[in-house]
């Protein structure tokens, strides 16, 4: 019991960490009963026959056991700030996670302004119909973006991040440049802040300043993606060495997500064996454009669909016909 107790308890504080510790925590040790009924259920829409005349690709996805998720970081003006896709492969125990940078492009009819035109802007606009409605808005435009479904999403705020690395006690992490960023006080007011360049432990409120720069790096928001990328090994392996049931507790309030604590809890030790060396790190292909809409000119992220497709293929393991013909 201690031990699954402390399995729990890692999970948790993970799963909190906004740039994606979370979902790999999660992932590590948890194979949830409803997402393998979630899968059981896609794959008794088409009959075995049906799914044999499946394009590879398309076969791939209505026969796999993976376990997909979208961690969702949020602003607090509301708009979603990181996003990062998980998949668990429970057969491998391994997890691929692609960050998607907040700039992606994606337009909708009707939301014509320049700052309308990012994918960070579809969370805000759907939350006048509440929290769990602008969520899963934000999932189904990852799952067409990626073309695979999505079977949980995980929100936290920037306040929960910090609250987070604050019971850990910090997150030791190289900061590659000097950063200026805001911090802003409970009651609101904001204050210049900046981080020296160099090896540190980060506090939570220094930890926001970190996961949310953006305006420094030579390679726009993909540098921003990459560093957050280093803050979910670093926070992860402090993590790791963790047992506080104050940590579990803080998590626990920081978090908010459509999955089922129940089935969480009651299959937590499916995937115990997992560790870091089975967590890849992806970003989302394409590149970065400048474009002007009614007079405002900003920095778009334009992602690459074949290229994103491929990226795909290679997470699901898919083999073309070709492929398939000559091993045999």
């Amino acid at each position: 019991m201690k031990y699954f107790f402390k399995v729990f308890i890692i999970a948790f504080i993970g799963f909190t960490l906004v740039a994606g510790v979370g979902l790999y925590a999660y992932f590590s040790f948890f194979h949830t009963a409803e997402a393998e009924d979630n899968m059981e259920d896609r794959r008794e829409e088409l009959s075995k026959e049906e799914i044999e005349n499946l394009p590879p690709f398309e076969k791939a996805i209505a026969t796999s056991n993976r376990v997909n998720a979208l961690l969702i970081g949020l602003e607090r003006e509301g708009r979603s700030d990181t996003l990062i896709f998980a998949s668990f492969d429970p057969d491998t125990k391994s997890v691929d996670m692609i960050s998607i940078p907040r700039d992606t492009y994606y337009y909708v009819r009707g939301y014509d302004a320049a700052d309308n035109r990012k994918l960070n802007a579809v969370y805000i606009r759907n939350l006048k119909d509440g929290h769990d409605v602008a969520a899963n808005k934000t999932t189904d435009v990852v799952e067409e973006i990626l073309g695979v479904p999505i079977d949980y999403y995980a929100t936290i705020s920037y306040d929960g991040v910090k609250n987070i690395v604050d019971s850990l006690g910090g997150v030791k992490i190289d900061v590659p440049q000097d950063m200026e960023y805001d911090h802003i006080y409970s009651n609101g007011k904001a204050e210049k802040k900046v981080l020296r360049k160099g090896t540190q432990t980060l506090d939570g409120a220094q930890a926001v300043g970190f996961l949310r720069f953006r305006k420094g790096y030579s390679n726009g928001d993909i540098g921003r993606v990459e560093a957050q990328q280093k803050f979910i090994k670093a926070a992860m392996k402090k993590a790791l060495g963790f047992s506080l049931p104050k940590v579990a507790t803080t998590a626990i309030k920081e978090v908010d997500t459509n999955m089922d604590i129940l089935d969480i809890t009651s299959n937590a030790t499916k995937a115990i064996g997992m560790n870091m060396e089975d967590i890849n790190t992806h970003v989302l292909p394409g590149e970065a454009e400048s474009m002007t809409f009614d007079g405002w000119t900003l920095s778009y992220f334009v992602h690459d669909s074949e290229k994103i497709k491929e990226l795909m293929k290679e997470i699901y393991d898919v083999k073309e016909e070709s492929e398939e013909n000559t091993n045999e």
